[in-house]
């Protein structure tokens, strides 16, 4: 969506197998600046997905993505798109794969006043206790649907099962970096957005998609997130932002799954209307 290709440089940990040369070649295509560790021994993790109706399931074979390490981060090419970056994204997912990884760049962005944002991923990694506690001081902004948050909640034993309050209790939790205020954003399907920003809460509008036109909601929650980073990242308001973000979530849920198809968004013509999403739909 920024439409300038080498602006995202990306890390993680892949066999030298046919599916990681895939991966290589498919992060190249699109303009991706992949710096992979190479395993060895182990394959590229895969993962089956499981369609039921609307709903789908994931499951995942690690493989080599559980083998990262922090020293692939300490290399002096690493390091410097590290220093060079303002923005810094971690998926809780990879909380299994290489937590001193996350700290170690999460700590470089609370003492650089860079933004650090982070997703809670899956019900199972959101009721990680002891890794979000460390983890989330240092997060300044935080995306999750409200599954996630639910599951989060449950695991830091917060009473109330309302999403708004489970919102709040993230976005006031004790931050590293005062200079930043917390953004917690939670998704919950067709119902509208909660957002908390600057102790504000408020609830953002969606998009109505009839669910005889959703193909798979497979990627939604990630697209989501890189439509709203899409625009943030260029100052654009909170509003515009998840406006922008919700474009690319409806997007994925009313089409087949394209990576490579470019999303074209200008928030004055409110791509995210019913009109764009069936544009997409085959």
């Amino acid at each position: 969506m920024i439409g300038k290709p080498e602006t995202v440089c990306y890390f993680g940990c892949i066999g030298n197998d046919h599916f990681g040369h895939i991966l290589k070649s498919k992060c190249k295509e699109v303009g991706l600046n992949a710096m992979y560790q190479v395993h060895a021994t182990e394959r590229t993790g895969a993962c089956a997905v499981c369609l039921s109706g609307t709903s789908r399931s994931l499951c995942a074979d690690l493989g080599a993505a559980v083998q990262f390490t922090v020293d692939h981060l300490r290399t002096s090419a690493h390091q410097e798109v590290i220093q060079k970056a303002e923005y810094y994204y971690i998926a809780g997912f990879f909380i299994s794969s290489s937590l001193p990884s996350i700290m170690e760049i999460s700590e470089h962005a609370c003492v650089e006043n860079k933004c650090f944002i982070m997703n809670l991923s899956a019900p199972f990694i959101a009721s990680m206790k002891e890794e979000f506690s460390k983890l989330l001081p240092f997060v300044d902004i935080l995306f999750g649907n409200e599954k996630e948050a639910e599951a989060f909640a449950y695991s830091m034993q917060i009473k109330s099962e309302s999403i708004v309050d489970i919102a709040k209790f993230i976005s006031s939790f004790p931050k590293k970096n005062p200079n930043r205020d917390r953004i917690v954003i939670i998704t919950q399907g067709a119902d509208p957005i909660v957002v908390v920003s600057d102790g504000h809460c408020f609830h953002h509008p969606v998009s109505h998609v009839p669910v005889d036109c959703i193909v798979d909601t497979n990627g939604a929650g990630d697209a989501f997130v890189g439509g709203f980073l899409s625009q943030y990242i260029l100052g654009k308001q909170l509003v515009e932002c998840l406006d922008a973000g919700h474009s690319c979530h409806v997007k994925q849920q009313s089409s087949l799954s394209r990576l490579f198809e470019e999303v074209h968004y200008t928030y004055s013509r409110c791509y995210h209307s019913w009109r764009y999403c069936n544009r997409f739909t085959n």
